[in-house]
């Protein structure tokens, strides 16, 4: 790939990252739904974006983003990261970042457009895209199928895919009830258990894959931090169960 190339991926990714950033900022300070996933949306994409042109400077890159959206979930008390699978409109997976521990889901009301859900106390939240998103395409691109309802062995493609990109060297998935999953050779360091409110692509990519592969909604218990990534998840029926 010629150099001038990767340079202008390069600049592109970090000029769209830190527009995301600031927009995602003044959003949240403001409570402007459409602003917020906007911000969010561009920065994934900017991350996106340079770690597939620099690999090598993936971690350095992504931790302004990673930690900006660690400040907005502080900010707005998220309590727990949970994934949907694609449902009607919703054509990709979401999370939402549920405002409280015994959190409950109205499903019929959700609206990406309205990243700011309200009501009761319970049903308080934020809902975005996945982080994960484009790196879950690239799932796809490689096993040449739609995921849904492809089971846990979505842990062999995960591995193939996240190695070739030089992003990790290899995810497993246990089932025992609930999920286990481990990603072993994260190319970040930056990792912590802060990690369970909110997650990088990478982290993201692969519970987005897992939701939709098994076509439950997941939420993340536990995520620890350590030679390996383990992120304990737990089953919380399918879409039909939240209607």
């Amino acid at each position: 790939m010629p150099l001038d190339f990767v340079n202008l991926k390069l600049t592109a990714g970090i000029l769209l990252v830190l527009a995301g950033i600031a927009i995602g900022f003044m959003a949240a300070m403001n409570a402007n739904q459409h602003f917020l996933n906007a911000g969010i949306g561009v920065a994934v994409i900017g991350v996106i974006l340079m770690a597939f042109s620099e690999k090598k400077r993936f971690e350095h890159l992504i931790l302004p983003y990673h930690e900006s959206l660690k400040r907005i979930a502080e900010f707005t008390e998220v309590k727990k990261a949970v994934y949907i699978p694609p449902f009607g409109n919703f054509t990709s997976v979401a999370v939402f970042l549920a405002a409280s521990n015994e959190f409950e889901i109205d499903i019929s009301r959700l609206d990406l457009n309205s990243p700011f859900v309200s009501g009761r106390e319970k049903e308080m939240g934020i809902l975005l895209e996945a982080p994960g998103k484009e790196i879950l395409k690239k799932f796809e691109e490689y096993a040449e199928i739609d995921l849904s309802n492809y089971g846990i062995g979505i842990s062999e493609i995960c591995s193939s895919v996240l190695k070739a990109l030089e992003l990790a060297d290899k995810v497993e998935i246990e089932e025992n009830g609930d999920l286990k999953i481990t990603i072993s050779g994260a190319k970040v360091d930056f990792c912590s258990d802060d990690c369970k409110l909110i997650q990088c692509p990478i982290c993201s990519s692969v519970l987005s894959a897992t939701a939709k592969a098994i076509g439950e909604l997941i939420a993340v218990d536990d995520f620890r931090v350590g030679d390996k990534i383990e992120i304990r998840v737990k089953k919380l029926g399918g879409i039909e169960r939240w209607m």
